[in-house]
């Protein structure tokens, strides 16, 4: 039996124009290359607003096999990455993207649906945090 989801917010400042932030985050093919959360990625349907994903995430020291709806229609100021099917049916992430002296402002809010001891909010928070980190390492290079 679930529980309700784990919430949290994390954000960081990178020093590179918002689409190249927004280009990378947004694409889990290339986003994999640079951070272990994002394990496998197959792509079943693309459009300009949408695409569905399978996708394999290792998450608070926990593997997920997913079903996954990233929307672009925002773009660049908003991706919104939606299970909809899988190990965490009905979890979300928001992330935002806001022109800074500089570079860019990430702003992602986790809301993230597991079985029951599955992780710790720290530990889905850490592996968030240190997934932007290495988006920050990557393009600041």
């Amino acid at each position: 039996m679930g529980r309700g989801p784990l919430r949290g917010s994390t954000s960081i400042d990178i020093r590179a124009d918002v689409d190249s932030v927004y280009n990378l985050i947004s694409n889990h093919t290339e986003l994999s290359k640079i951070n272990d959360i994002i394990v496998k990625v197959r792509m079943r349907s693309e459009r300009p607003e949408s695409a569905v994903n399978e996708e394999t995430i290792y998450l608070g020291g926990e593997t997920y096999k997913c079903m996954v709806k990233h929307i672009f229609v925002e773009a660049p100021s908003v991706h919104t990455y939606t299970v909809i099917g899988g190990d965490a049916k009905g979890s979300s992430i928001t992330e935002r993207f806001t022109e800074i002296s500089g570079g860019t402002r990430v702003d992602m809010v986790i809301q993230w649906r597991a079985g029951l001891f599955k992780f710790k909010n720290k530990d889905i928070m850490h592996d968030c945090a240190a997934l932007l980190n290495d988006v920050k390492l990557h393009l600041e290079c």
